[in-house]
């Protein structure tokens, strides 16, 4: 905090971006372990998740209604899914191009949806 009252965006330029992303990742699958057995760790998770389905989807121009919180909360299990193969192993990681050209696929097996 600042002295008058605001928070202060922190800097980690200093540190090597992926280390500091790996160690912040591996922080929230250590919280999410946590989670199991810790009601207030659990409860802290769950309304993080509730908090952030909504800017997701608000980021994404998904709608605000119910369907595009609920579209939100795909992305970001998509995101979570994601994230914990990289840290199992990072040649799992799925960017760039390979991302593009895995979406393709993926829409041919998603339903039609009627306009």
């Amino acid at each position: 905090m600042r002295n008058d009252g605001k928070q202060e965006v922190a800097d980690h330029s200093d540190r090597g971006s992926d280390a500091y992303g790996c160690g912040l990742a591996r922080n929230i699958v250590g919280a999410r372990a946590k989670a199991q057995y810790d009601s207030r760790s659990r409860d802290s998770l769950a309304a993080g998740f509730g908090r952030t389905r909504p800017n997701v989807a608000s980021l994404l121009g998904l709608g605000s209604d119910q369907a595009g919180q609920d579209a939100g909360g795909l992305v970001l299990a998509l995101f979570y899914g994601l994230l914990l193969q990289v840290l199992l192993d990072p040649a799992l990681a799925i960017d760039g191009d390979r991302m593009q050209q895995a979406q393709t696929p993926l829409l041919r097996v998603l339903p039609e949806r009627p306009d």
